[in-house]
């Protein structure tokens, strides 16, 4: 019995880091804390960028430059369609088969892959070539699968087998949906305040009907009924074709809720809030409840129901998608670690506990070396902005904007062992902590910001008494280093008073307790500076990029990686990398422990690795 309990302790420990495991790691990668179920980092809360297959076995979601596939019943990445840099996908639409994936992208171009395998199939362009002016946004499959139809500034019709533009209306503003009505020949589009009909046999519109203004509004699958949120906060059913009344909900609704039709078009769904956040369930066109449940705040979003009418997506504007339980109103996808993106973090000097701060106020306490969650603390504050360990690494130091303040989080367990002060205490009256810096067992260093003006604080960690402060003004960028006895800082120098008007981006160094200025010279471009502090505080490494205005339009240049000597303000090494294309560039860089080794991020997308000493570039690590 004893070695059953301890093989069951152990796998407890061991699960929870090997589910986090489950998903495919970028290369190079050699941990995930927390796991990529229902998480998409390009999300978006419009219902044309999502598609249910046919069976309701998953959902596909669009971002710009990436397409995931999710399982529906576990949240699991089932795969990924990637785009290139700087692409564009707007809407995705899944063929009646369920056998292929149709993403339209930007000027007119028309992707289509095959689900089962994540081949691509062929691609469809206007005249073969991109056309600007077949800017496209939204996608629909005929009911046989073949054809397809796209719109944004004009609608057109294709054949999928013959890759070929069959038609194109132009239309008088730009449209907000299409799609097929059963018969498969005619399509409906909804524009500005009209549904215009066309048939594939015409070049012409057939017919169009002006529609009652409101917002939000939604046309069923088959383009026969028309839901819209009037001014007077009625939500009327209109027959999309006559345009007589079919029905009315009773309820008052306001411009803030969403609403979608199901596959079927018999129901209407809608998300309520931002004080009532439940869904509901209406039969069309009676306006009858047929079902209702709450939903948790940060989940109220555009209701995208399964085919089978047993799920509801919740597309809010998060990193993560929720999906309900029809029948039972139960929330089905639970997973550790953050709705929304990392703010910041910090691991203990044994590596052993890591606490990560999300910008809604929680934290998570992770075990350094298996990524296993040990603790989640949610709190009532918004902004967590600085997180640090203390000398002995027994707790986790954490400042933020407003109420969240400076608390001491155990780093055992995760709970909060005490409050050093909050916006309403009587000792203080700081209302943001930007950056911590420990300066011994006992006492901190804040970088505070109190009525608009910045200060340095010293702190006892275990009272939170004030034992100086130091007026530092407004700064662009600032950082600790020297264990807290220097503060860099970077600015246009004229603006941190370094030097005179006109004078471009400088790098300063002042001593923290008297604010005085040791030495500052210039940068070798004028955009995107960030720094950061080696941790022995011998040297300082800065990014920046050089942009020129050529009347249009800023044009990048060079990027610049620079390393300076602290003590002497001397240049050791400068590296520079073409940052022609606009999202290119260096970004905030970062010491290794031993101040050795410099990585910085270039585009957003790679991580660079630099010797210190020389500048020499030892490898990269690519990620989406």
């Amino acid at each position: 019995m004893r070695l059953v309990l301890t093989l069951l302790s152990t796998l407890a420990i061991v699960l929870p880091a090997a589910r986090a495991q489950d998903d495919k790691l970028p290369e190079g990668a050699i941990m995930r804390l927390g796991d990529l179920r229902w998480r998409f980092a390009e999300h978006s809360a419009e219902a044309r960028r999502y598609a249910w297959l046919p069976d309701s076995s998953g959902i596909v979601a669009c971002g710009k430059e990436t397409i995931r596939l999710f399982d529906a019943r576990t949240g699991r990445v089932i795969r990924d369609w990637k785009g290139d840099r700087g692409d564009c996908f707007m809407s995705v639409a899944v063929s009646p088969d369920g056998k292929t994936l149709a993403a339209t992208k930007l000027w007119g171009l028309a992707y289509l892959w095959d689900i089962a395998t994540g081949k691509k199939l062929k691609v469809l362009a206007p005249d073969g070539g991109i056309r600007k002016e077949h800017y496209v946004d939204h996608s629909a499959w005929s009911p046989d699968g073949k054809r397809l139809v796209t719109g944004r500034h004009a609608v057109q019709l294709w054949d999928v087998e013959k890759e070929k533009l069959l038609r194109v209306w132009e239309v008088r503003s730009d449209v907000d949906l299409v799609g097929f009505e059963r018969d498969g020949t005619t399509l409906f589009t909804l524009v500005n305040n009209h549904i215009v009909r066309c048939s594939a046999e015409s070049d012409r519109p057939v017919s169009e009907l002006l529609i009652h203004e409101g917002s939000p509004r939604c046309v069923n699958g088959a383009g026969t009924v028309v839901a819209i949120n009037r001014e007077d906060d009625a939500l009327t059913f209109w027959h999309a074709k006559s345009g007589h009344e079919l029905g009315k909900i009773a309820a008052k609704f306001k411009s803030y809720h969403k609403m979608t039709f199901s596959s079927n078009g018999e129901h209407l769904w809608t998300a309520w809030g931002p004080f009532n956040y439940d869904a509901t369930q209406w039969e069309v066109p009676s306006g009858r409840v047929v079902k209702s449940f709450a939903l948790l705040p940060k989940d109220c979003g555009v209701p995208f129901p399964s085919p089978d009418g047993r799920k509801l997506a919740l597309l809010s504007n998060h990193v993560c998608m929720s999906v309900y339980d029809i029948q039972t109103g139960k929330r089905l996808n639970q997973w550790p670690g953050h709705i929304n993106r990392v703010g910041t973090l910090a691991l203990s000097p044994g590596r052993d506990a890591l606490l990560s701060g999300g910008p809604e106020g929680d934290l998570w306490l992770w075990h350094g070396e298996t990524g296993r969650s040990l603790s989640h603390l949610a709190k009532d504050h918004y902004g967590i902005s600085s997180i640090a360990t203390t000398a002995n690494g027994g707790e986790f130091l954490v400042g933020g904007i407003a109420y969240m303040g400076l608390r001491a989080i155990d780093a055992q367990t995760g709970k909060e062992a005490r409050c050093l002060w909050t916006k309403d205490s009587k000792t203080s009256g700081w209302t943001d902590v930007e950056e911590l810096c420990v300066l011994s067992q006992s006492e901190v260093l804040a970088r505070v910001v109190r009525s608009n003006s910045k200060q340095l604080v010293k702190l006892e960690i275990e009272t939170g008494k004030q034992l100086s402060v130091t007026e530092i003004g407004d700064r662009s960028e600032t950082s600790f280093a020297g264990n807290g006895a220097f503060r860099i800082e970077s600015g246009f120098g004229a603006a941190i008073g370094l030097a005179p008007a006109g004078t471009g981006q400088v790098i300063a160094v002042r001593d923290s307790c008297s604010n005085r200025s040791i030495w500052h010279r210039p940068l070798a471009s004028n955009e995107d500076v960030s720094l950061a502090a080696s941790p022995a505080g011998q040297t300082v490494a800065t990014a920046s990029t050089h942009e020129t205005w050529t009347g249009n339009y800023n044009r990048r240049d060079d990027s610049y990686l620079q390393v300076w000597d602290l003590a002497t303000s001397e240049e050791r090494v400068r590296v520079t990398r073409n940052a022609s294309i606009a999202w290119e560039g260096f970004g905030k860089p970062l010491f290794s422990p031993n101040g050795r080794v410099i990585v910085a991020t270039w585009g957003g997308r790679t991580l660079l690795f630099f010797d210190a000493l020389t500048g020499r570039e030892l490898g990269h690590f690519k990620h989406d």
